[in-house]
């Protein structure tokens, strides 16, 4: 990251840093210590981004400095992540006390947004099959790293719509790097239930050894299973208050797709249903298996 002036939050309309004038506040989000994301212009190309920024309070607290940590860890992740369905860094900065990056801005919003625009009426099946693969094939190139980079929250709010037909995946801040416990603390559970796999949701504080065990690859093809369901039917395999869907992920088998839509045939249903395993040795063993595995409903 290189060094910039300082600059003081929020930030309102038509402030300017380096190249980038900002527009708007897209959001913000307080863990420990704000993270703010806006939209701004780059005043070179004319194009919009979106710039996420860090920042430290004056009085530092060890939660401050994990949730650094974090930050930096991700831009780092980030940018060791070269694929077409991968949301790509532009450009880093940093001050005195803040830290930000800066991405391509998507207007068209996330694929929960569609969804919601739709009033959760299920995607068509090429349209579902596709984006499914292409989030797959992000995953794979995380996978295939080494170490390997497990997402850990594959849900549609962090699938970012690139154009109408295309995916960006998005959002690699609670990312685990196999084999690097320094910055997971033991037991800790991370993710959205609604899309989490059973294992997660068995880790338990005092048992660091499971916890280390159950972070593999097959975490996110059952989130990325649990999208498909979600684009082909209109909601989560299951859902309610996340105690329930925590219970019901552990316990629960969904419900048959191809009973809920009926353009949705036996074999997709099949397919959808094996990345939904409750056991991890009976799913996939790759995001690159599940998307061979839909390939043919994509083909015209």
């Amino acid at each position: 990251m290189d060094e910039f002036p300082t600059i003081e939050l929020p930030l309102s309309a038509g402030t300017r840093f380096d190249i980038y004038e900002i527009e708007e506040e897209l959001g913000f989000l307080r863990i420990g210590s704000p993270t703010i994301v806006y939209r701004a212009r780059d005043t070179q190309t004319q194009q919009q981004v979106a710039i996420k920024i860090f920042s430290l309070r004056y009085e530092q607290t060890y939660a401050d400095e994990k949730m650094l940590a974090r930050f930096t860890r991700e831009v780092e992740i980030m940018q060791r992540l070269q694929h077409p369905h991968i949301l790509p860094i532009l450009a880093t900065g940093r001050n005195a006390r803040s830290y930000w990056y800066v991405t391509p801005y998507c207007p068209l919003g996330t694929l929960e947004d569609r969804l919601e625009s739709r009033h959760r009426a299920p995607l068509a099946v090429f349209d579902a099959c596709t984006f499914a693969i292409q989030m797959a094939g992000a995953l794979h190139a995380m996978h295939s790293q080494t170490p390997p980079i497990i997402h850990r929250d594959v849900k549609p709010q962090n699938m970012l719509l690139k154009d109408e037909g295309s995916l960006w995946l998005s959002d690699f801040g609670i990312a685990h790097v196999m084999y690097d416990t320094h910055l997971t603390r033991q037991g800790k559970v991370f993710g959205t239930p609604a899309y989490m796999a059973p294992e997660q949701l068995r880790a338990r504080e005092s048992d660091a050894a499971f916890d280390a065990e159950i972070i593999d690859p097959r975490l996110d093809v059952y989130a990325l299973g649990c999208v498909l369901y979600e684009m082909l039917c209109g909601h989560p395999p299951f859902s309610g208050s996340p105690e329930a869907v925590a219970l019901a992920q552990l316990r629960v088998e969904p419900h048959p797709l191809n009973l809920l839509n009926r353009r949705v045939n036996q074999g997709l249903a099949w397919i959808v249903h094996h990345a939904l395993e409750k056991d991890p040795e009976d799913r996939y063993p790759s995001a690159e298996a599940f998307a061979s595995a839909l390939q043919p409903f994509v083909e015209e």
